[in-house]
């Protein structure tokens, strides 16, 4: 649909000015929230005038996700965390389950920032995509990157959040050194062996094998 506002019985008014035209009857079925707002809404003839704070390219992202229609796809982080706390505020079942589904799929891209991730499944308490989130930021620096976001409060995740995943990392690092400096290599298969030997020999000075971040880029 266009959702145009003419002839629509409810016209939602995005805080940037745009005016979308709805059905009230699907406006109802799809968000409790928005269903009680429709009785202090503004009217004019034959219509209801429905004021909102998100903006237009939100509301309509969720109109397209709530009408019987093909659901648009979504695939950078900042569109979809942006779209969903607006679905979640305004209990929009629907659109919520849809946008976490584009949430969780973003695990497997390499283009989505892992710390990002992280702090997003954090805020919507999705447990399981933070966890694979935060195996993901081993391959990273967690400090220099965070240092690099000048907006990761946006998430409005509490600092508890951060400070359990750099304890992960802490406990990580902490697992490999152990591995590394037990001279144990059982958990290296034969074929890994014989080309790790092949490359390079063991540093007295340095306390770990020259190989081992190879290894683990592998």
């Amino acid at each position: 649909p266009t959702f145009d506002p003419s002839g629509a019985d409810v016209i939602i008014y995005t805080s940037d000015n745009v005016r979308l035209g709805v059905s009230k009857d699907i406006l109802k079925f799809s968000s409790p929230v928005l269903s009680k707002e429709l009785a202090k809404g503004g009217h004019v003839p034959h219509q209801t005038l429905l004021p909102v704070p998100e903006s237009g390219k939100v509301m309509l992202a969720l109109l397209r996700i709530c009408y019987p229609i093909p659901s648009p796809s979504y695939t950078t982080l900042d569109e979809i965390v942006n779209i969903l706390v607006a679905a979640e505020k305004y209990q929009m079942s629907k659109a919520t389950w849809y946008l976490r589904g584009a949430l969780s799929k973003l695990a497997s891209s390499s283009s989505v920032d892992p710390l990002m991730l992280y702090l997003a499944a954090c805020r919507f308490g999705m447990q399981e995509l933070a966890g694979v989130a935060a195996r993901l930021t081993l391959r990273e620096d967690l400090v220099k990157t965070a240092q690099n976001i000048i907006d990761i409060d946006k998430f409005g995740v509490s600092a508890g959040c951060f400070w359990r995943l750099m304890e992960y990392h802490r406990q990580c690092k902490a697992a490999v050194r152990g591995v590394v400096d037990s001279g144990d290599t059982a958990w290296i298969s034969n074929d890994w062996q014989n080309k790790l030997k092949a490359s390079c020999t063991r540093s007295s000075a340095l306390a770990t094998t020259c190989w081992l971040s190879r290894y683990l880029q592998e």
